[in-house]
């Protein structure tokens, strides 16, 4: 059995950024958000509010590596209802490359399940293992809020991914209690709105070791979300481009690790 692109996953490690942050008053009134208002609304942006399918593109040039091309869709179902608590369970079906296509990825209640075609039965897996799917999945639907407090650090104008400049408020975040995975303390750089324009996770030396910057901001199942995300860290630089969102009603079945082997979903085809 194989398992598409085995790579290690450090979304987030811990310990406040040691950088300092150059003051810059952000665009918009004098009253700035509180950092709960923010994150709030940056789930907002981050999670819609129905169920959906999307396709993905991501490449990956490891340094001194030839670079890997990965494209699913993921279909994501919301578990909840209730904004403040949203949360989903996403599946992906892999498109390429052609060795893996029609291979099957559940997320779901903190586990993750693989799944050969060729195989009989799905296999649990660590997110570790699949970064690249776990990040784009992460990207789309997992509530920050729920997760981590926030304070707001400063303010600071940056670069943005599609080459302009815009300040921004710097909001810190640490986790809340016990955290499944490693996930530690992240930087955002926001708009007023809640709008991420970039983030930074940082080791507990304070050293960066991720920064992922968001563009291609257009209208998306109701809001202005990212279309765009590049991932830079040690190991090198990846690429997301998520495109065709699709809000639509997607049946519990095919969110059961028990179901995977009767799908029969196919790269090209919805269920």
């Amino acid at each position: 059995m194989k398992i598409p692109f085995l790579l290690p996953f450090q979304l987030l490690v811990c310990a406040l950024p040691a950088a300092s942050i150059a003051q810059t008053k952000p665009e918009g009134s004098d009253q700035t958000p509180s950092a709960q208002t923010l994150v709030r609304n940056l789930d907002a942006i981050r999670l819609p509010s129905t169920s959906f399918t999307v396709e993905v593109k991501s490449t990956e040039r490891p340094i001194n590596e030839p670079a890997r091309d990965i494209e699913f869709r993921l279909y994501a179902k919301t578990t909840s209802r209730t904004p403040s608590s949203r949360t989903f369970a996403s599946l992906i079906a892999m498109k390429m490359p052609e060795s893996d296509r029609n291979k099957l990825i559940l997320m779901r209640d903190a586990k993750v399940w693989f799944y050969d075609p060729r195989s009989q039965n799905a296999t649990i897996l660590s997110a570790k293992q699949l970064w690249q799917h776990s990040f784009a999945a992460d990207s789309l639907t997992v509530r920050i809020e729920e997760k981590y407090d926030a304070r707001i650090a400063g303010s600071e104008m940056i670069e943005t991914l599609d080459n302009g400049k815009k300040n921004c408020i710097t909001v810190d975040l640490n986790p809340r209690g016990k955290r499944i995975t490693a996930s530690e303390t992240v930087r955002y750089w926001l708009s007023r709105e809640g709008r991420p324009y970039q983030s930074v996770y940082f080791a507990a030396s304070g050293k960066p070791l991720r920064t992922c910057r968001f563009g291609g901001y257009s209208e998306v199942l109701g809001a202005q979300r990212a279309t765009r995300i590049a991932v830079d860290d040690i190991k090198g630089v990846s690429s997301f481009h998520f495109s065709g969102f699709r809000a639509t009603e997607l049946p519990d079945s095919i969110f059961d690790p028990d179901n995977l082997p009767r799908l029969r979903i196919n790269a090209d085809a919805h269920p």
